[in-house]
Formats: structure tokens, C-alpha cells, sequence
């Protein structure tokens, strides 16, 4: 096992060096010149305030729902059951870096205050990763809910991590140096990525020197298995792996 995951990794820095360069060779890929496309008219619609006061509602009234639906107290915990993802662009009308200061001293604690709900009804909750440009955003809510007193020991809280992204391997050790600092498990939700069309356009329209995502599906694949491969050997105790 060791000797295959090596070569995971170094099939993924290889291949992912050459993948993550914009080119005009890319199959299906939108292009920046000749589409008549204008950046100012794809700028993100913000998300009004009370829609962000609708959905922490009824984010609060999803947990509740899961919890009373039975099986508290089974054998696994929060694993064992139904669970709920949390979009955090969903819960603040300005969801973005240059709003960081703003989005952590608003949004972090009403994510605690769904995740404390969660706990009390033994729901667990991953946060949703969203578009790259968010990804710092999205791991220092994270970080800083996980380490509320009120979350204290608590396993089911954790995030999603897309394959897709050339960071996912650096995001997954991150998060298992996080695991082994609080010596507790994280809920690692590993997935391809679901934003790949809105990465490449994105990176193209604003002129960046390479992108975000893996520009081919067989990198993605490698990623894949190089980040569940080292989710799980990564031991947060002795006796505890960080996946289950």
C-alpha cells in the first residue's frame, strides 16, 4: 500500500503541473476571446440579508426534524445516521475574502450555533465547499467553529473537499493536522467537484496564469485516490483513524 500511494502522488504532481495551465486545447473549455463575454455583467449576485435570516431558520428547522426522526443513541453515533450539509453562502449576504473579517465575526457564530443544535440532537453537519476562491474562507469558518468549546470532543462536525482543485491534497493534510491537534476525528466528505465549467470560465475571464480545478478528468481520478488514500492512514489517536 505504501508503494502505490507513492506513486499516487507522484503521478498526481507530474500530471498535475502540465493539467492546471490554461490552453486553448482544452475540449469544450469556454474561451475568453471572441465569446463577447463581460466580466462585470458575471459578477455574483449578492444574497439579500433576510434570505440569509430564511435559510439559518430553516437550516435550524432541518436539524430538528433529523433528530426527532429516531435512532439517538445507537451504536456509531452521528455516523450512523441521516446528517445535513450547510452551504455557507447560503447563511451570509456577503460571502467572500474581501469581506473576511466581516464573514468571520457574523457567520462563525451562527454555524456554531447549528452545530451545537446539531450535536444536542446527534445530526451530523459537513459544510459544503463552494467555488476556489472561497476554499480560505470556507477553512477558517471551519477551523474556528471546530474549535468552540461548546463542540468540545464532538465528532460529527466536519467539511467537504473537492478532488477536482490542485490544493485538495494540501487540504486534506491540513485537515488531518488539525484532527491530530484536537485528537478527534473530522468528517472528511471527499468528492470530484461540482463547479468545474464555472472554474475554467472564471480563471480564463480574469486573465489568471493557471487554474483551479484539474483540466482532466483521469487527474481528478488520481487526486481522488491520493487524498482518500491519505484520509485514511491519517491516525488523529493511537487507536483512532481519522475515517471509519
Amino acid at each position: 500500500p505504501g508503494r502505490l500511494h507513492r506513486l499516487f502522488l507522484r503521478r498526481l504532481h507530474h500530471r498535475g503541473r502540465s493539467a492546471r495551465r490554461p490552453g486553448a486545447s482544452l475540449p469544450g473549455a469556454p474561451r475568453q476571446a471572441g465569446t463577447g463575454l463581460q466580466p462585470a455583467g458575471r459578477r455574483r449576485r449578492h444574497l439579500a440579508a433576510a434570505d440569509a435570516e430564511r435559510y439559518f431558520a430553516a437550516y435550524g428547522a432541518a436539524i430538528d426534524a433529523i433528530a426527532a426522526g429516531g435512532g439517538r443513541g445507537a451504536a456509531g453515533g452521528t455516523r450512523a445516521r441521516p446528517g445535513i450539509s450547510i452551504k455557507l453562502s447560503a447563511l451570509h449576504p456577503r460571502y467572500e475574502f474581501a469581506q473576511r473579517e466581516r464573514v468571520l465575526a457574523e457567520l462563525v457564530p451562527r454555524v456554531l450555533a447549528l452545530a451545537e443544535k446539531a450535536r444536542a440532537g446527534e445530526v451530523g453537519v459537513t459544510l459544503d465547499a463552494e467555488e476556489a476562491e472561497r476554499l480560505e474562507l470556507l477553512l477558517d469558518v471551519f477551523e474556528r467553529v471546530l474549535a468552540a468549546p461548546g463542540l468540545a470532543g464532538w465528532e460529527g462536525f466536519g467539511v467537504a473537499v473537492q478532488a477536482y482543485l490542485g490544493r485538495a491534497p494540501d487540504v486534506v493534510e491540513w485537515l488531518a493536522a488539525l484532527a491530530r491537534a484536537h485528537r478527534r476525528r473530522i468528517t472528511v466528505r471527499l468528492v470530484k467537484g461540482a463547479y468545474w465549467d464555472a472554474e475554467i470560465k472564471r480563471a480564463q475571464l480574469q486573465g489568471l496564469a493557471g487554474y483551479p480545478v484539474y483540466t482532466r478528468k483521469c487527474n481528478t481520478d488520481v487526486s481522488y485516490l491520493a487524498c482518500a488514500a491519505r484520509i485514511c492512514s491519517t491516525r488523529v489517536r493511537r487507536s483512532a483513524p481519522m475515517c471509519s
